[in-house]
């Protein structure tokens, strides 16, 4: 057998196959991936209208209203996802049993297609191999019969007063805490600074929703203030080291009390 007659009859053969048989895989690894895609959008939409239900009824301030707490993919553009399923449809063709039996080369227009694929993922500027890059999170409240949309730290701060803007994400906070944390015998400890800045009436409510919600608040402040008496367990640090304080049992009838139901 002439050199050329055994790379005609066992080379080329060998090649072809091992060519065909990672072109296979790969692009069935392509389209599990654009499926997963597929569904986390799906999946995006069915947690935002949780999310957004949850800010809802769990809101205890009158101030604030219509919380819409919207994730998204990146994947969102109709011209892509049209490609994406495109993909997926001519993919499932190539991966067909009768495309494997006969051990059918891929046609050039599939090739084009896969390549204009990945073009296409890789101008979202998402990294694929991070779900963390592949959403983005949108959130708007009704602030006061005003409009609002936030998208950055800034939006939370210019949302309204710093007491209100703090309350505003610690609301928020709320819901993706419990999203992420459903189960109520576990208790969220969430740090709360300038709680001085809240008024009495936001602080009874802000304590009684946390409440609630199986969610202590942990704050340090440079001097005690009556904001201070709705936690629990109150510590004073001081020179002489850290004490507790135990609030005072009045068990004697008050006198000023007395002169008002007389």
């Amino acid at each position: 057998m002439s050199i050329i007659e055994n790379i005609i009859d066992h080379d080329l053969p060998k090649k072809h196959d091992a060519v065909t048989n990672i072109f296979r895989n790969k692009s069935a690894q392509l389209r599990n991936y654009i499926q997963e895609i597929l569904n986390l959008n799906k999946r995006l939409k069915s947690v935002s209208t949780e999310l957004s239900n949850y800010l809802n009824r769990s809101n205890k301030f009158t101030a604030f209203s219509e919380f819409s707490m919207n994730l998204q993919s990146v994947l969102t553009d109709k011209n892509i996802l049209d490609q994406l399923n495109q993909f997926v449809m001519q993919c499932e063709d190539y991966q067909s049993f009768d495309s494997i039996q006969n051990d059918t080369i891929p046609s050039e227009a599939f090739i084009d297609c896969c390549e204009y694929t990945l073009k296409v993922i890789e101008s979202t500027k998402g990294h694929t191999d991070d779900i963390r890059s592949m959403v983005r999170l949108q959130m708007s409240v009704m602030i006061s019969g005003r409009f609002v949309e936030i998208r950055t730290d800034s939006d939370f701060t210019n949302a309204g007063s710093t007491g209100m803007s703090r309350i505003l994400v610690l609301v928020m906070f709320l819901a993706l805490s419990r999203k992420l944390c459903p189960d109520d015998s576990v208790y969220i400890h969430i740090p709360l600074d300038e709680i001085s800045n809240f008024d009495a009436i936001n602080t009874n409510l802000l304590f009684d929703m946390m409440e609630h919600n199986k969610i202590h608040l942990v704050c340090a402040q440079p001097e005690n203030s009556t904001s201070n008496h709705k936690f629990k367990k109150l510590y004073i640090v001081g020179a002489d080291g850290v004490s507790s304080v135990i609030p005072m049992k009045i068990k004697e009838a008050n006198p000023l009390l007395g002169d008002l139901l007389v």
